[in-house]
Formats: structure tokens, sequence, C-alpha cells
């Protein structure tokens, strides 16, 4: 559990910690830890009370009893699908242009403004010599 403390004149984190095992039997807890809550203000702390040991503590469950272990794995719900399986919908054709016209600049760009000219004189002028 954490709880957030703001101290009373006359008190300070150096006083507590002094005391941590006091604090930690009358929060009916294995351990306590302070630290500061604030970088501007020493009078607000953090507290951090250990009651048990939650990640080793055996907890019996009643899901346990639910599962078959002779089921098979593959009935498992938490197989992911991998792939959309959709029958009904039809694959869309997809055209595309012919080689021999060459794309259309359009007259104006998004913003109003006429495009900038082509900086090669020759339509076929291959620059990657000059890179």
């Amino acid at each position: 559990e954490r709880v957030w403390v703001y101290l009373r004149p006359g008190l300070s984190a150096k006083d507590l910690e002094g005391r941590l095992d006091k604090i930690a039997v009358t929060c009916h807890a294995s351990t306590v830890l302070i630290e500061r809550g604030s970088e501007n203000n020493a009078a607000y702390l953090r507290f951090d009370i250990k009651r048990r040991e939650v990640l080793t503590a055996h907890v019996s469950s009643p899901l346990v009893d639910v599962i078959d272990p002779a089921a098979p794995v593959s009935a498992s719900p938490l197989t992911v699908p991998t792939a959309l399986d959709l029958p009904d919908v039809d694959t869309p054709t997809i055209t595309l242009p012919t080689q021999g016209k060459p794309a259309k600049k359009p007259a104006t760009t998004a913003n109003g403004s006429k495009p900038a000219a082509s900086s090669s004189s020759v339509p076929d002028d291959d620059t990657s010599d000059w890179i």
C-alpha cells in the first residue's frame, strides 16, 4: 500500500526513518519504506507499506478445477487468428494505367499555386551520373 503524508512542523523524514520498525508494527506490516514525495517540499512524504509477499504467496483459485486437462490445445480460446476468412467479400480488380501515355501533371497544386517547372530539359535525362 502507498500512503502520502504531509508532515506537521517539527517532524522530518530523518526522524521517521529511525522509527520505521515501530511504524511497521503499527501498520501490521512486514516493512515500511519512506521517500520524499516532492522535490520542492520536504514535508510531503510517501510511505510504501509492505504487508505481505505478493509474488511468492500461494493463492488458491477455484478456476483451476474448471479447466479440463484432457482438452486439446487447439480448442483453447487463447489461440489468436493469423488471417481473416472473408469468403463473401469480392476481391477488387485493379486497373493499371497504360505505359504508352505519360501521366498528366495537375494544373495547380493543393495550395493553388502552379507546379514548379521540370529541372530537366530532356524528359528521359538520366541524372544518376551526377548524384
